[in-house]
């Protein structure tokens, strides 16, 4: 089943943001982010293979039925998921042990594939997008993948969007500047805006603040995401610091500090200061902290605007350093402009 010469075992390079993986029991996972346990991946449950049927996402001989009608932290609550706390983020994951890991499905050598041979007009427009990327912004052949329903080959020529993955992040903002993407407007950004607003809790008006169209729009007529992803794998355990006090949920506005494109890598991490407490210890007014966010709406944020408000799960660390996390499955946690 799946034999190909993009379905490989997992090995070689590790887990990166955005492969997927298909385990013993038939299952198609993606992989979330770049830092892995031993013995373990981070991934939530895309799809089940079953046998054929007249579901949309197939391929001969299989139907592929997805767990979610779409995902977040909040939504993916199966009770099939394996879970890891992680204490170094202080949240939890869904987790598969790398022991029930068949396949390891990689968006780089999709693209190749794809070189190699491309079989309907939806990935030649695939091939279309990497040449204007490695054209027009400069980006190297062996940076560019695809990912989604393209990489498991279940699309629908004529009506599944295009995932491209780009293995770094400092192309992002020439893919902006140029213009690479016609951006969602009319109905198609008021059925983003409405979608963004009813799956994190925020009011219509906040949540089209949130669209980047360097990551959601159009493509020669087709909907395209890029996603932007750490190169290399990140050692577990790396930026472990014990906590001395769990704050619980917290409001405060976050003076950002300057910083580069890797904010867009997921979990996306930025840093800065404390200028106001609307919910948690007034002493936390002046404190630095550190950010890290589970929704990826929300990194195009943090290059739009100064001044934010947070609400997550905070602890300390030490005597001055507060740790926030958004985008957990345990709590509702927002991002928004301070304006």
């Amino acid at each position: 089943m799946l034999r190909d010469p993009t379905a490989v075992k997992a090995c070689e390079r590790g887990f990166l943001d955005h492969d997927y993986v298909i385990d013993s029991e038939w299952r198609a996972y993606v992989v979330i982010g770049n830092k892995h346990p031993p013995g373990g991946v981070f991934a939530y449950e895309k799809y089940t293979i079953r046998p054929p049927t007249t579901h949309p996402w197939r391929r001969p001989g299989y139907t592929f039925e997805r767990a979610f009608r779409e995902y977040s932290p909040a939504i993916a609550k199966p009770a099939r998921h394996s879970y890891y706390y992680s204490p170094e983020d202080g949240t939890i994951f869904p987790f598969i042990s790398t022991s029930k890991v068949v396949f390891h499905l990689k968006p780089e050598l999709e693209l190749r594939r794809l070189f190699h041979k491309a079989s309907d007009p939806l990935e030649e427009k695939v091939l279309s997008l990497a040449k204007t990327l490695h054209r027009e912004v400069g980006v190297p052949y062996e940076k560019i993948g695809v990912t989604g329903s393209i990489l498991l080959k279940i699309h629908d020529p004529e009506k599944s969007d295009i995932d491209i993955v780009l293995y770094d992040c400092s192309y992002k903002k020439a893919v902006r500047d140029k213009g690479l993407l016609e951006p969602l407007k009319g109905r198609e950004l008021e059925r983003w805006v409405l979608n963004a607003s009813r799956r994190l809790k925020l009011s219509p008006a906040i949540a089209e603040k949130l669209y980047d169209p360097s990551r959601r729009g159009f493509f020669d007529g087709t909907p395209t995401t890029v996603v932007y992803v750490q190169p290399t794998r990140v050692r577990y355990g790396q930026s472990m610091k014990t906590p001395t006090v769990y704050l619980g949920l917290v409001t405060v506005k976050l003076e950002l500090a300057c910083s580069d494109c890797t904010h867009h890598y997921y979990p996306h991490r930025v840093k800065g200061i404390i200028r106001g407490v609307i919910r948690g210890p007034s002493t936390l007014l002046g404190f630095p902290s550190e950010i890290t966010i589970y929704e990826s709406l929300y990194s195009g944020i943090i290059d739009k605007y100064k001044h934010i408000i947070v609400t997550g799960k905070a602890t300390l660390h030490g005597s001055r350093l507060l740790k926030i996390v958004v985008g957990v499955r345990e709590t509702v946690t927002t991002i928004h402009p301070a304006v």
